[in-house]
């Protein structure tokens, strides 16, 4: 999520600023101290500019070489008559003397940092991530007033996959009392940046295949009825006390949440296969240089074995349409969702029948209703997340 959905979420720019002051100091021995105040600079600090669009935040001096990663994500539209406008805006605006013009404000930091030229600042969902690419490492911090339990369980997901062969970035050291981590810095491109779509798909089944090698080796046979179970418990916990949904709101979701179970009891299998997952399996995070690399486990969790699968091959972290796109692939697999659920390893069901697919929609949808429910179960939000009506329609429209 970028800082202008962020900005609509949550006090995005203290608490960037709160974060990324505790841990300068405390990396570094020193006072530091970020802030995104109106007030004019003293003489001492300096002006970081934020780029809301591109989603970062960096040094006046920044080095060219520092927005490699920006520069991979965001020269290439994925909408063709957006790309040469797109990748013009992206050099100007990374461009010292254009850079404060277009940006969207200004964090001063009140001392200058060690390589400060080489750093670049990322905010994110539950991260404030810092690239330095001439270190060859990137810090993930994990949010002020964020859930340490997302954060451990991600470490402890990210450390099971290497130990499982899954390419991910070396993980270079943790500090879990801290609430901070440091991995390799990995300079590739996302494959949704890729021209060609023989190129993605390609690098899509890699990366599945990859990945099958964490969700084969962790495969479990459980009750479906037993999961279902635990599933709604924990949506029903975060929905309890959070203001954000208004009763109207809640009534909604318990009455989805019933519906899509009573579906799942009616319909489906009695046993479930699961496995840990990325959670997050999605073209942005799929890296591809000389190998293909899988970054971002910050949603890794234990769920049905083939939900992974079903996230790519749905397009379900961009919502509109869902509901349509679960529908044909619930009615046919092409060839390239073959090849993807043949590279997985076909760890759950039996992808050959469509009421097998069915059942596993509907479970993934069960799934993906506590998520986007824990997901608000922040104190600290303002705002639902940016896209959490539309997914709430598409279930509605699947349900239907």
């Amino acid at each position: 999520m970028r800082i202008s959905h962020l900005r609509q979420r949550e006090p995005i720019e203290q608490i960037v600023a709160d974060t990324l002051s505790k841990f300068w100091t405390s990396r570094f021995q020193s006072d530091y101290s970020a802030d995104f105040s109106s007030a004019p600079p003293s003489a001492n600090s300096t002006p970081w500019v934020c780029n809301a669009w591109l989603n970062i935040i960096f040094p006046p001096n920044a080095r060219q070489d520092a927005f490699e990663p920006i520069l991979r994500e965001y020269s290439r539209s994925t909408v063709a008559w957006r790309r040469p406008l797109q990748k013009l805006y992206v050099r100007l605006a990374t461009h010292r003397s254009l850079a404060k013009l277009l940006g969207h404000g200004t964090m001063n930091l009140n001392r200058v940092l060690p390589d400060q030229e080489d750093t670049i600042v990322v905010p994110g969902n539950n991260k404030v991530r810092i690239l330095m690419r001439a270190q060859g490492c990137c810090y993930g911090l994990l949010k002020r007033d964020f859930p340490r339990e997302r954060y451990l369980c991600e470490l402890d997901a990210r450390t099971a996959a290497f130990a499982a062969g899954v390419q991910v970035p070396a993980l270079l050291e943790r500090n879990d009392a801290a609430g901070w981590f440091r991995e390799a810095y990995i300079a590739a491109t996302p494959i949704n940046r890729l021209a060609s779509s023989e190129d993605q798909a390609q690098a899509a089944q890699e990366a599945a295949a990859s990945l099958s090698q964490l969700t084969l080796g962790s495969r479990e046979t459980i009750s479906t009825a037993a999961y279902i179970d635990r599933c709604v418990t924990f949506a029903k916990t975060s929905l309890a006390g959070n203001e954000l949904f208004t009763s109207n709101i809640e009534r909604l979701l318990q009455s989805l949440l019933a519906h899509i179970t009573e579906r799942i009891r009616r319909d489906g299998a009695s046993e479930l296969t699961t496995s840990a997952t990325h959670g997050d399996f999605q073209p942005a995070n799929i890296l591809v240089n000389d190998q293909t690399w899988i970054i971002d486990w910050e949603y890794a969790a234990r769920r049905q074995a083939d939900f992974d699968a079903i996230t790519y091959m749905s397009g379900a972290r961009s919502p509109s349409g869902l509901a349509a796109r679960l529908a044909s692939l619930v009615a046919r697999l092409s060839p390239e969702q073959e090849a993807l659920v043949t590279a997985f390893g076909r760890p759950g069901i039996d992808w050959r029948q469509a009421d097998e697919r069915q059942s596993a929609v509907d479970i993934y949808l069960l799934e993906e209703l506590c998520f986007h429910i824990q997901e608000n179960d922040n104190p600290i939000f303002r705002k639902l997340n940016h896209g959490f009506d539309e997914f709430v329609n598409e279930l509605e429209a699947w349900l239907a």
